[in-house]
Formats: structure tokens, sequence, C-alpha cells
């Protein structure tokens, strides 16, 4: 219990890999997410992974570690509804290990399918952070968005111009 009390302030991250399928069926583009789920996740805790239905098709779990827990629930483009694919940590993730869940799916958008947003669930399936967090995809950095840099870089250009202004008003 102390384990899980140290890293209060840690959570899961989610990264995953994709794979492209042999297709099976004309016309439909199969893949499939290997999702690795870092730790600290504690027992019973959950990642809630949601799909928008106008991307996304005929989930099915093709595998995963023997920690975890997966359950599916299919998009629905009737409703509009998200599916989701909820992990439960049958056994907890300590800090320093990794479990793994593999995801089989049509993918119904162009190109290359990407990031997924997902939510951290406590014992009790509340939501643990309130916004959205994004899955990355396996090996790669965080990178600042564009905006940030664009917002940094025109601070710096306008530095000057302060300092301008402000030696002409103390003449």
């Amino acid at each position: 219990m102390a384990m899980w009390a140290a890293s209060a302030l840690a959570s899961a991250a989610v990264t995953y890999t994709a794979t492209d399928l042999a297709d099976t069926v004309p016309g439909q583009d199969q893949w499939r997410y290997t999702y690795t789920i870092s730790a600290p996740l504690p027992l019973f805790h959950s990642v809630n992974l949601l799909f928008s239905p106008l991307l996304y098709a005929d989930l099915a779990v093709s595998g995963s570690s023997t920690g975890l827990s997966p359950v599916v629930s299919q998009p629905d483009t009737l409703l509009p509804a998200d599916g989701q694919l909820t992990v439960t940590a049958t056994t907890g993730i300590p800090i320093g290990a990794t479990e793994t869940v593999d995801l089989d799916f049509i993918w119904l958008g162009g190109g290359v399918p990407g990031s997924q947003p997902y939510e951290l669930l406590d014992d009790g399936f509340s939501i643990i952070e309130p916004s959205p967090r994004l899955t990355r995809l396996a090996g790669s950095l965080s990178i600042p968005e564009p905006a940030s840099l664009g917002l940094l870089a025109l601070g710096l250009l306008l530095l000057p111009s302060r300092r301008h202004a402000a030696s002409r008003q103390s003449e």
C-alpha cells in the first residue's frame, strides 16, 4: 500500500503501436493497436480508451497480459456514442512495470489511425483526472504544440521592443 501512496501524484500512461493487418473482407481496413500501460495503476483502477463511431468499427480484444481485464463496448453511429475499451488492473501495476492489451478494429478513416483519448478511473469507476489524455505512439517523444512555440517566439520578438520603449520613457 505504501508503494501506491508514494506515487499518488504519478499516474498511469498509455502508449500504442499500430499494425496494419491483412484485410479479410474487401473494403474493410483491418488494424491492431497494442497498448502498453505504464505504472502506477493500483488494483481495480482502470483505463478507459475512447473510439469515435466515425473512425472505428468492430472493436475486438485479441490478447492481454494476465494482470488486466479488458471489456469492449462498440461505437454506435446511431446515438452517436463512442466505443470503449475499459482495461482494469486485476493485480495492480507497480512502478517500473507495464501491462499490454491488443485491440483489433476496422479503421474507417483515411490514412493511418492515430492517438485516442483515454481516462483514468478509480476502483469505483469515477474519473480520476478531469481532462482526457491522449495515447502516445510508442517510442515517440513529447513535443511542444506548434501554438506554444509560436507564442514563445512572439514573446522573444517583442522583448527588444519593450526594452526600447522602456528606455525612451526614462529619457
